[in-house]
């Protein structure tokens, strides 16, 4: 049950369990909808990589036949097993992406280890409505009792755009990221193919993109806080003593922290538009000329043609005692 004094906990923490068994359900009915579809996709597959094997296609060496075999099984692995794909893809896009969170959020000094990015925005908004009844309770038809509904209004208004706003980030990203992730077979399917590969990526960018939103929003409220919490006693202070340049600095961090915010969206695209399948596979890059140089890829390439070659020329006798 969502309560006022622990709003974004309790928001924060129904959305993750929404959102978990809403993949899970979205995963097994489309495959479970779609297996047929699946097995002959993969059949079709093999049967292409057979057709050119056949017909001495000069692409098709041994090295190209593992590396697609391998790639098809990885694939259907992925689409087939709710365990695999849990564990690869939803875990890594939502699981380490609050892990990271937790750890920024971590850095500011003035926040208990233990607290959570939803703890942290309950106590400062529950900081802002002891501050906002505060103002009210000392309202009166006299001038400083209309300043202090002003003060009032002013400490609401912007400490709650604060608050709320960084709670928006959080809760696009995870149901961006669940419709994303629901979505995910028929993306990784697209992998299988040089033509579809470009919307594979487009996928994989944009998970990376929503990844990387909670992860810069807890960036930006962990450097935040560090300084804004030196002005939370200023609205904490007795009633009697509140005035406008205590609530000042409060007022103007709150502002240019919520602008700050609010390029979230342009970070984020710009740092995960930045990457590729071509940057990804670098690393392989990397191995493939360790691979080359240490001279083992001379010998395996020399088995590998022998063993083409063996098969092609049995294949032939074969066809030509057939015509005998």
């Amino acid at each position: 049950m969502i309560t006022a004094k622990t709003f974004f906990s309790d928001t924060l923490n129904t959305v993750d369990a929404v959102i978990g068994n809403y993949v899970n359900v979205a995963y097994n009915h489309l495959i479970q909808a779609n297996s047929g579809v699946i097995t002959m996709l993969f059949t079709f597959y093999i049967m292409l990589l057979g057709y050119r094997f056949i017909n001495h296609d000069q692409k098709v060496t041994m090295d190209y036949l593992i590396r697609h075999i391998t790639l098809m099984l990885i694939v259907y692995g992925l689409l087939m097993s709710w365990h695999l794909y849990n564990l690869f893809v939803y875990n890594i896009f939502t699981n380490e992406p609050g892990s990271i969170s937790h750890i920024l959020i971590g850095a500011a000094q003035t926040i208990h280890p233990d607290e959570s990015i939803a703890q942290v925005l309950d106590g400062i908004y529950e900081s802002v409505i002891n501050a906002t009844l505060g103002f009210f309770s000392q309202v009166s038809f006299s001038a400083t009792g209309v300043a202090f509904l002003f003060y009032g209004l002013l400490v609401f208004l912007i400490g709650s755009a604060l608050c709320i706003f960084a709670l928006l980030l959080f809760i696009y990203a995870k149901m961006m990221m669940a419709v994303s992730l629901a979505l995910g077979p028929i993306f990784i399917s697209f992998l299988l193919w040089e033509s579809t590969k470009g919307m594979f990526s487009a996928w994989l960018k944009k998970l990376i993109t929503l990844a990387l939103i909670p992860i810069i929003t807890s960036a930006i409220l962990a450097l935040m806080l560090s300084v804004i919490s030196v002005t939370l006693p200023s609205i904490n202070q007795p009633v009697e003593s509140m005035q406008f340049y205590g609530i000042a600095p409060f007022l103007g961090l709150s502002v240019a922290t919520t602008l700050i915010l609010s390029q979230v969206f342009h970070i984020a695209s710009a740092l995960g538009g930045g990457i590729t399948l071509k940057s990804l596979s670098h690393g392989a890059t990397i191995v493939k000329t360790t691979f080359e140089k240490s001279g083992a890829a001379s010998a395996y390439r020399g088995a590998s043609d022998w063993t083409l070659n063996k098969i092609r020329k049995n294949r032939k006798g074969v066809s030509y005692g057939n015509k005998e």
